[in-house]
């Protein structure tokens, strides 16, 4: 997929919200292939370390999570990490890889964030940090 094709998906978004679901499913494999980050090299998760924001006993939400990349890195260093997306094949890749990586803290499942009712799903106040 080209960036001039990703661009006028992502212009639909407002108008056809089917097509950012098509885009992100398109490009759930490619996203599935990285490997997870480390707290010893990447940027964001040391600046969560360094300004002990991630506890043994955290709740991590994290919205937009794609294959679930950050969660499961997270969650070796946390209580548990629930990762929510917009795609249903990367929620489907970041199930796969916390089963494949023996991880049971991290859930991941398919939400519109925009429509997503926190006090039905019982996640007002759940979470010691939030990431998008």
């Amino acid at each position: 997929m080209t960036v001039e094709e990703i661009l006028e998906k992502w212009s639909l978004k407002n108008k056809n919200k089917q097509a950012s679901v098509d885009m992100w499913n398109s490009m759930a494999e490619s996203f599935g292939g990285h490997k997870l980050p480390t707290f010893e090299e990447d940027h964001f998760l040391r600046l969560l370390q360094k300004h002990n924001m991630l506890s043994k006993d955290s709740l991590v939400l994290d919205i937009g999570c794609g294959t679930g990349q950050y969660a499961l890195a997270m969650a070796g260093h946390c209580k548990g990490v629930v990762g929510i997306d917009f795609s249903p094949s990367m929620v489907e890749i970041a199930k796969q890889k916390a089963a494949e990586k023996n991880i049971p803290n991290a859930s991941f499942q398919w939400a519109d964030w925009h429509e997503l009712d926190l006090k039905k799903q019982e996640w007002e106040g759940k979470f010691d940090l939030v990431i998008a």
